[in-house]
This record gives C-alpha cells, structure tokens and sequence, in this order.
C-alpha cells in the first residue's frame, strides 16, 4: 500500500470520526435510537371578569431563549387580539387586547419546552447580565433602604464573592421572617418570593447582578403546578441560582416563567378572577428530541447542516441513498474476505434493498422465481442463435412479463410487492438473467446456481445488517461516517491474501508457508 493511499485513508478516518465526535459529545446528538428525552408541556389558563371597558390581558410565558426552548406554542384567546413581546430582561409576555366590553375572557397558552442542549453544555451561553438585566426601582420607604444598607454591612466583610454573599443574605432573610426581625422592614411579606426579591434588591445596591426568578420544579405529571421563587446571581462568568434558604440548585430541573417582581397576570378593563398551571411530560425518541432541537438550538455549521432538517419524504429517500455504501462495504469484505461468489457487482445489494419491502422469506421466493423463469425463457431463445442485442431486448419484454405475473400472483396471496419491483430493475434483471445463462453455459450449472446462491446469502447477510435500527439511525444521523467506510472500502481494496474459503483448499499450501517461514 502506498503512502499517498495511507494518508487518504488516514484523513478520511480522522475527518469523519472527527466530525462524529462533535456531534455526538458537543452538540448532543444522540448515538442510539431508543434513548428517551423528556418534552415539558405546561398550559397555562387565565380568567378575568369584565367590567364593561374594553379590556387589555398581559401573561407570561416562559422565555424562549433560556435553558429550556419552546419547540411548539399555542395561544387561545376568545377571538381577542394577541401580539407577543419580548422585554430586556428576557421575559415574554401574551397581551390580548380588545377594543370591546366583553363579559368574560377565558385565555390559554400551552407550550412544548425542550432542554437546550448548547446552553447546558456551556451555562455561558445564557446571556450576561449587561444583556438582560433591568434596574430595580429603590422603594420609596428610605427606612427599607437603610435597612439593607445595615445588613450589607454585617455581610460583606464575610463574603468572598457574588455566591457567598448570596448565600449569606439569604440565610439571613429566612432565618426570621417576622416582622419584628430587624430585616422584617425589608420585605413587604415573609413568603419565599417576597424573601427572593428582597435579596435581589439587596444585592443591587452592592452592585452584584441578581435576579428574582419565578418558574416551576419539573416533575412527572405535577399537575396543578405551584410557581416556585428562586435568586438568579452573575458571578463574572455564569448565572448562579438558589433557593429561599440559600442553598445553590441546579436549574435544570426547573422552568423559567419569568424573572422580577412582577404579577405574572396583569389585567386592565377587567377584573383578574382564576390563573391555573398544569405541566406535564411526555417522553419521545433520541431521534424525535433531535428533529425538535433542530429548529431551536443555537445555529452552527455542523447543526445547520444536519439531515433532520430536510422534510420528512426527502429524510426517506436520504436514509435509502445512506443505507447502499453500508451495503457496499459489507459485500466488498464477503467477497474480497470471505470469498463468496456472486452475480454482478452490487446486484446483491440491490437485492437486500429490495428485502426492505419485502421480507427476507418472500425476497428470496420472488428472485428465485425470476431468475428461474427468466432462465427458461433464455435456454429457449438460445435455440434461435440470436444476436446479443436481440437476444437482450427480447429478454427485456420476458422480464417486465415475469414482474407483471408475480406481482399478480403475490396480489392474489395478499402480499404487496409493488415497491419492491421499483427496487428490482428490470434492466439489471435482464443482465443477470444473461450473466448466469453465460455462466451456466461456459462453466457449468454448479457454477452458475453457486454464483446465483451466493447473491442470495450476500443478500440476506446484508438485508439482516440493514435491519439493524442503530446501524441505520447512526449512519443517517452523522453522515460523515460514510468517510469511515469509504476508508475502509479503499483498504479492503488492497488485500491480497487468502479468503476465508480458500483456507481449506489451500490449507497444503498454507502449512507449507508456515513452516518455511519458521
């Protein structure tokens, strides 16, 4: 093997696994088929009284931009007007609006959320606070802010950083929610959100970006959710998260409905009656979780150019082209290897591709009713000493005649062929009913049922490879592979020693070898 070959065959290798690599650790592309990912759906339902005005509904609804990304979205409204808007902070809201004075207004909003793969593989990515963060109005009541200006005091000289005097704060807030507690004046309440934004504030004044988010803790099924309260904190490189007790959480297993102090639900013109959650999740394939990432993960080269973007019926007519080298490299190494004999080239795996349709068992009965009785027809005609063109084109009609009767006759047994016959050509058919009529006659019928058996096991070899769903699923869902069997198809091609059937017929002379080696 020359070095020129060597390296081609090593950059193949090297560039597909490569790129493999990538996909598959970085971008999170999943290697199995069968490994399950969890869909969130959380619907979210509103109610408001009129009050004879003409009436204006702002919701929010989570962030499309976050941790989790919306893969589908739907909004109900009554026919009101609904317009969707996005604030600095990352929030969005649902504003339904009329310009009547309805009685009642019923809204609903439900989405499908997915975890964003590109955001958990670097919590950078989520956006820095000079991007998102809005300033916190000071309260008016001086006698709060001075208070926070006292607590400050007692725990910055303790803290070494964002996250500790975070942790901190927080552990003073609930150590005593009364109000009687010298911290009491900086809240309005003592409930976990109240307890949030507080610390939120007062780790604004000390000029650390904190947020208060509110959202929901991700659990099967939890329907009827209760929004839960937790501080989002920039430590310079990555936003940190805890809870009311000052423990640090792993936000991943919550939603973001949205960030701040507002009320989820702000009504005007009427008068707010029920707000209720509901989330649920449901679980779909590796596959499907990547067709629905697709659309919403962060564009790159290699995501952007991934074959699940293409429409559903060119992803099938991509996944049959896909499917062919594998076939090739498995009949290149059960005949340069193994040494098997076989009619043609790749008839074998026009073969198996046409088992796809039919079932290995009945593949086998329509070839070999063809080939069979396509052989009668050419012993026949053989009588007549026709040219080869001839001979070929009348060869030609018989076939299409054959295709027309086996297809009648599997119609009337109940077994659909029609696909399978697209995969047969009729052209090809009729080159191999000639090559093993050639063989039969030149070298003998052994010879020609040997060759015609061994595309029939070549077939059912690589027909039951095929069948193999992760061989398939991997080859489709990183192409670059085929760099890594076209490697190996130009390595095999440069193999010069002994098949596996030879072994035995050669095995004198094999020992001889061995020995004279030895």
């Amino acid at each position: 093997m020359s070095w020129h070959l060597k390296l081609l065959i090593g950059l193949l290798v090297a560039i597909g696994l490569g790129i493999f690599l990538v996909r598959w650790l970085g971008l999170g592309f999943p290697i199995l088929p069968d490994r399950d990912t969890q869909l969130w759906q959380i619907e979210i339902n509103a109610e408001a009284e009129g009050a004879g005005d003409p009436a204006r509904i702002q919701l929010f609804v989570p962030p499309a931009d976050g941790r989790f990304a919306p893969v589908e979205e739907q909004f109900a409204g009554s026919g009101l007007r609904m317009a969707l808007q996005d604030s600095e902070s990352g929030n969005r809201a649902a504003i339904w609006s009329t310009s009547e004075a309805p009685d009642r207004i019923g809204l609903r909003y439900r989405g499908l959320y997915i975890l964003r793969l590109d955001v958990i593989a670097s919590e950078a990515a989520l956006a820095p606070p000079d991007m998102l963060s809005e300033p916190i109005d000071p309260p008016a009541d001086q006698d709060r802010i001075l208070a926070a200006r006292g607590l400050l005091r007692d725990i910055v000289p303790s803290a070494a950083g964002p996250a500790t005097m975070s942790r901190l704060l927080l552990e003073r807030l609930g150590d005593d929610r009364s109000d009687r507690s010298p911290y009491g004046l900086l809240r309005a309440e003592s409930s976990d959100a109240d307890v949030i934004e507080t610390a939120a504030f007062v780790l604004s004044l000390d000029g650390v970006d904190a947020r208060a988010v509110r959202g929901f803790l991700l659990a099967e099924n939890n329907r009827s959710a209760v929004a839960i309260s937790w501080l989002e904190v920039w430590d310079g490189d990555v936003w940190l998260s805890f809870d009311p007790q000052g423990d640090m959480i792993d936000p991943r297993d919550r939603l973001v409905w949205y960030r701040g102090a507002e009320s989820p639900l702000r009504v005007l013109g009427a008068e707010e009656s029920a707000l209720s959650v509901t989330l649920i999740a449901q679980q779909i394939s590796g596959t499907q979780a990547l067709q629905a990432r697709s659309g919403v993960q962060r564009e790159g080269f290699l995501s952007a150019f991934s074959l699940l973007r293409l429409p559903v019926e060119t992803q099938a007519i991509v996944r049959l082209l896909l499917i062919i080298p594998i076939g090739g490299l498995l009949l290149v190494v059960l005949r340069q290897v193994v040494g098997l004999s076989t009619i043609g080239t790749f008839m074998p795996v026009l073969i198996a591709l046409a088992f796809e349709m039919t079932g290995a068992v009945y593949g086998v009965l329509f070839f070999s009713m063809l080939i069979g009785f396509g052989l009668l027809v050419r012993f026949y005609l053989a009588q007549f000493h026709l040219l080869f063109v001839p001979r070929l084109a009348a060869m030609l009609i018989v076939v299409i005649f054959l295709m027309i009767g086996v297809l009648l006759f599997a119609d009337r047994i109940g077994i659909g062929l029609g696909a399978a016959v697209s995969l047969f050509p009729i052209v090809v058919l009729t080159m191999t009913i000639e090559r093993v009529a050639v063989v039969w006659e030149q070298m003998g019928a052994r010879d020609a049922l040997l060759q015609a058996g061994g595309s029939l096991l070549v077939a059912v070899i690589i027909h039951l490879m095929l069948e193999w769903g992760t061989l398939t699923h991997l080859v489709f869902t990183f192409p670059e592979l085929m760099l890594v069997i076209a490697a190996g198809v130009l390595a095999l091609g440069r193999y010069s020693g002994y098949r596996l059937t030879e072994l035995w017929r050669f095995r004198d002379l094999i020992a001889k070898e061995r020995k004279a080696q030895s």
